[in-house]
């Protein structure tokens, strides 16, 4: 029997290969009633677009939300991050404000993900999924996945603030991470 701190949190059996980047990011935004949000920022920021695509690559909607939030960490995050963005426009805030905005709320919530630890398991092999590696959707597509399994432990070395920053310089550049203050 496992721990409980050990327990499987979710476990998907031969998951589909995500669509591409850009439909799983405008499916997302409709289910959230945030596409004209988005839309409004990437018109403004498009490098938010790109960085949106790479989140979307890196957890996919398969990724489970530690906080019960929307199912999907994926979708949690978006509504969140669209939801700030909205609040500063409406309060007419700077736009370079709402790009920092956005990058922090993002980088915020991708370090929930950090909570569970994945497991895929590829052909006859198990595979940890590292935050410094491919992206979870590059996974699924390249490899031959009869599984994905999340637990509620965490690999070594996936905690902390230098971890939150090594992912979230996945999504974005360090250019952006350094306007938003994330990094020196």
């Amino acid at each position: 029997m496992q721990a409980e701190d050990n327990a499987i949190v979710r476990q998907i059996q031969h998951p589909p290969v995500p669509p591409k980047a850009s439909d799983q990011l405008r499916e997302v935004c409709k289910k959230i009633k945030k596409f004209r949000a988005s839309q409004k920022l990437f018109s403004s920021w498009p490098n938010l677009r790109t960085a949106s695509y790479n989140l979307v690559e890196f957890l996919t909607v398969y990724w489970p939300d530690p906080l019960d939030r929307n199912g999907s960490l994926l979708v949690a995050c978006l509504e969140n991050a669209f939801d700030v963005t909205e609040s500063l426009y409406e309060e007419n805030a700077d736009i370079v404000d709402i790009q920092k905005a956005f990058i922090k709320t993002v980088t915020e919530e991708l370090a929930v993900s950090m909570e569970y630890s994945l497991m895929i398991r590829a052909k006859s092999t198990w595979i940890p999924h590292e935050v410094n590696k491919e992206f979870l959707s590059e996974l699924i597509r390249e490899n031959t996945v009869s599984s994905l399994t999340w637990t509620k432990d965490t690999l070594p070395g996936h905690s902390g603030g230098q971890s939150k920053v090594i992912c979230a310089s996945r999504i974005f550049t360090l250019n952006e991470l350094e306007l938003a203050g994330l990094i020196d």
